[in-house]
């Protein structure tokens, strides 16, 4: 459970394929999909167009066959597992970038760094309520998250020097508020039995409030 997404925790889909019927289900998915990839690799790249998207193609596949190493050498290489894996996925916010400017500049590189922060604070908290979902006390629940309250803390001085030094926008912060709120709020509040299902809808509604800030600053900032 503790390599679950937050879609995979709002449908309850954290398990794998088992069955024969559950296989078939996943190849009937899978081919629908392939043919919108594929159709849309086309036009991405039709007559020469977009080249350098195949550098984050490189930078995609190479990731995600280290995360399937680190996966293979047990639970302690999980959390690794899952950051080289965010890596991965939040390449996709400066190729869509690049795909609409047409440039790879310090924007594109901002919007990774961002959205690469984002998910790996959501992944580490998700692995912290199951890992402290029988806390029974403020300090059960600080022995446990000890080291994602020093991370929220890290992650605030880094965000406040970007922004100073004009790494990134100086309202990029304001797209981390929610989630830094309910990551140090939760230290605070009154221990109760995770709902797998309710996280998931709330990292979700996490998500789209963060994608929507983001957008708004980087829009107003250029």
């Amino acid at each position: 459970m503790a390599e679950d997404t937050p879609g995979e925790l709002v449908w309850n889909q954290s398990r794998r394929a088992q069955t024969s019927q559950e296989r078939q289900l996943v190849r009937s998915v899978i081919l629908p999909l392939a043919v919108v990839v594929a159709a849309t690799l086309s036009a991405l790249f039709w007559r020469g167009k977009n080249r350098d998207l195949l550098w984050f193609g490189v930078v995609v596949v190479g990731a995600f066959a280290t995360q399937a190493l680190l996966k293979k050498m047990g639970r302690a290489t999980r959390m690794a597992a899952q950051m080289v894996g965010a890596l991965a996925l939040t390449a996709s916010a400066p190729a869509a970038y690049y795909v609409i400017t047409g440039r790879l500049d310090a924007s594109a590189w901002a919007l990774w760094l961002t959205n690469l922060w984002f998910a790996g604070d959501q992944i580490h908290f998700v692995s912290l309520r199951i890992r402290a979902a029988r806390a029974a006390n403020w300090s059960e629940k600080f022995a446990a998250g000890r080291s994602f309250f020093g991370g929220q803390i890290l992650l605030v001085a880094i965000l406040g020097l970007a922004c100073y030094r004009s790494v990134l926008p100086p309202w990029t912060w304001i797209a981390f508020v929610p989630v830094l709120f309910r990551g140090v709020t939760w230290f605070g509040k009154k221990p109760q039995p995770i709902a797998v299902r309710r996280l998931g809808w709330t990292e979700f509604a996490h998500a789209l409030a963060f994608g929507g800030i983001l957008i708004a600053v980087f829009r107003f900032a250029g």
